[in-house]
């Protein structure tokens, strides 16, 4: 074995075996992500979630103040620990779970509802220009040769040092990229209503349409310009089959991208991968937090979800065999939170009252302003907010499933941490946003692990014997969301949790209920305990437990979205009932099973289950279609000035609701 370093601490991670050598005192957290290995601390490495679990081996480290709150004595007697809280004094073994990495395989939605836009409104036009020829004694500036094809335009001074570069008396023609954009933003009651028909946004028409034309200078012609035109390039020869747009959903968790032929409106790759800021907080509290409590942490998480995107755009070019600097136009969708840290903005004001935002409205910019590897005058969107919890995100969402045009009143529910609900009635917008906390990303759940590999996903008794199904079909190392939804339906369905969230002990359970689940039901630490996975079915090798501590987490995400959805729906004078669509947005959601989700209350049960949609990831849609139209960008920007926003906090009866919504439905036993 390898001598210590004078006055270092051996530390060796299994399974793999990396050794790494650290001071005294160091937590052990920061000693596993030296050897590369970062580790769940949705809270930031406050202690508060209980992801970063490991187990260590062969030397005692006493248990911190959290350990006790998330270990029972058993656990603890076997070494189990916080890794963001447990200090290194001596040399150490530590095992760490699958499920406490932060960066596993993710299983993350990249899928949306089919898009169509219109074939005539591309935010940037390649354009092919015929040069003229020209004689020895000709000296006409090209710049003007060019203004007589395209009309009057404005160019980026490295376009025009580009420009001067080109031996042009030897062209026979030019491509050049040309944005067009508004020299003046309307005001909010001159942006124009979305157009209310079967066809909008727009279709793109069977016979398409493309946004690379051809100028012939012998025939004189000239484009029509409506807006102020922007030369954004100019190459010689004839680049028009290649016309690149990079869409990108911003998630809290996940960063996915679509990369787009603006040509045809197809696209070309998707990626997709964990936002790599989760190593300094799960959800964006905890990030804005970080960005409070150390003077570089705005500047550390703008260039960690730069650096996720920028390994986006790498891979999407590998997959479609293109260039990056052939890409012109990108656009962001995001919460509000994200939008402003993919800027660089501060976000200590999005943590405090009155929660205000820097922007509202769309943005743009030159791709090199934000650090991108496009072209670097190209176009960068993002999208236009409703208010500080309700972000970039839910406006694509509504743009993709077009809500505002729907017969009946219609809601669109995205959930998660932070969940966003968007109700359409009688021709009107509304959204708000509700604290459902990280339950259903496995935050604060005993054995909840993100949707990657190990986890399991789908769960239900059958005969009386639990059985799930886990991602990557391997035993199971814990439970993700949309399996908590069905453990919990479940276990609402046999009587072994009942409405109030009680979880029955062994002694208290139904006479009905079947011997297996009988022989599963635990008290730990005194408190009931359903047993998912025995340790011999476990890939940890412990038993995998459901407490009544996990249903009570789980119990107050659900009771937040119930409450939105009831109290945004009653404000507006529509029942439940009334409501005839409800599209369900974002990777969790499109997971759900509807019966499930209903059996506990997260969807309401009093709607028809054939009335409830899955949008996939709106978001991406959204950003996709904006990165495409321009018109699509004209609706976003109308739909985040139009949409009220409703803060159910401060409504006098939000209690008393959230006091209800806490209540799962009365369900019979099968």
């Amino acid at each position: 074995m390898e001598a210590n370093p004078p006055n270092m601490c051996r530390v060796c991670f299994e399974p793999g075996g990396r050794v790494v050598f650290v001071a005294p005192g160091t937590r052990l957290a920061e000693a596993a992500a030296l050897v590369g290995l970062v580790l769940e601390q949705a809270c930031g490495g406050r202690g508060q979630c209980g992801r970063c679990r490991v187990i260590v081996h062969g030397s005692a480290i006493p248990p911190s103040s959290p350990d006790l709150t998330f270990f029972c004595e058993e656990d603890l007697e076997a070494g189990w620990r916080l890794a963001c809280q447990a200090m290194v004094y001596q040399d150490v073994t530590v095992e760490i779970p699958p499920r406490s990495l932060a960066f596993g395989r993710p299983k993350i939605l990249a899928e949306h509802l089919p898009i169509v836009v219109a074939a005539t409104d591309y935010p940037v036009r390649k354009v092919l220009v015929q040069l003229k020829e020209r004689s020895a004694e000709d000296s006409k500036a090209l710049l003007e040769e060019l203004k007589e094809h395209l009309g009057d335009f404005r160019l980026p001074l490295g376009v025009l040092q580009k420009l001067s570069q080109l031996d042009y008396r030897a062209l026979s023609n030019v491509t050049v990229v040309v944005e067009e954009e508004d020299l003046c933003r309307p005001s909010p009651e001159e942006l124009p209503e979305p157009r209310r028909s079967s066809s909008d946004i727009p279709g793109r028409e069977s016979d398409g349409g493309n946004p690379s034309g051809t100028v012939s200078a012998s025939a004189g012609q000239g484009l029509s310009v409506t807006l102020a035109q922007n030369l954004l390039d100019i190459r010689p020869g004839d680049h028009t089959a290649s016309h690149l747009a990079v869409a990108f959903d911003i998630g809290t968790t996940t960063l996915v991208a679509n990369l787009v032929d603006l040509g045809s409106g197809q696209r070309l790759a998707v990626a997709s991968e964990i936002n790599p800021q989760v190593r300094f907080g799960e959800d964006v509290i905890s990030r804005i937090q970080y960005s409070r409590d150390h003077p570089d942490g705005t500047a550390r998480l703008h260039e960690a979800v730069l650096q996720g995107c920028t390994q986006l755009v790498a891979r999407l070019c590998e997959q479609a065999r293109v260039a990056s600097g052939d890409i012109y136009v990108s656009t962001f969708a995001g919460n509000t939170t994200m939008l402003h840290l993919l800027l660089g903005l501060e976000v200590g004001r999005l943590g405090e009252a009155p929660f205000a935002p820097v922007f509202q409205l769309g943005l743009s910019f030159r791709s090199k302003e934000l650090g991108l590897p496009f072209y670097p005058y190209g176009q960068a969107y993002i999208l236009p907010i409703i208010g500080p919890f309700v972000g970039g995100d839910t406006v694509a969402g509504m743009l993709a499933v077009r809500l505002w045009n729907r017969p009946g009143p219609a809601l669109l529910v995205d959930i998660g941490t932070n969940g966003e609900i968007a109700l359409s009635c009688e021709g009107k917008l509304y959204a708000a946003a509700t604290a459902a906390g990280p339950a259903f990303e496995g935050v604060k759940i005993r054995c909840g692990m993100r949707a990657v590999s190990g986890a399991i996903e789908r769960f239900q008794f059958l005969d009386g014997q639990p059985m799930w199904q886990v991602i990557g079909n391997q035993p199971p190392a814990g439970i993700c969301g949309s399996g908590l939804v069905d453990l919990l339906a479940e276990l609402l369905r046999f009587q072994i949790v009942a409405p109030t969230g009680r979880m029955l002990s062994p002694e208290d359970a139904p006479r009905t209920l079947p011997q297996p689940l009988r022989e599963r039901l635990r008290l730990v630490d005194g408190r009931p305990a359903f047993v998912i996975a025995t340790p011999e079915q476990s890939a940890v090798g412990q038993p995998l437990l459901f407490t009544q501590q996990d249903v009570r987490q789980l119990q107050l995400a659900t009771g937040a979205i119930r409450t939105g959805v009831i109290l945004l729906c009653k404000l507006v004078g529509i029942s439940l009932r009334d409501v005839e669509e409800v599209w369900v947005a974002g990777a969790f959601g499109s997971c759900l099973r509807p019966e499930s989700a209903q059996t506990i209350g997260l969807l309401p049960p009093e709607i028809p289950s054939e009335r409830i949609h899955f949008a996939g990831n709106s978001s991406l849609a959204g950003a996709t279609l904006v990165a495409v139209s321009l018109e699509a960008r004209r609706c976003a920007e109308w739909l985040a000035l139009q949409t009220r926003h409703i803060d159910l906090a401060a409504q006098a009866e939000f209690r008393e609701a959230f006091a209800r919504g806490m209540v799962f439905p009365e369900i019979h036993s099968s």
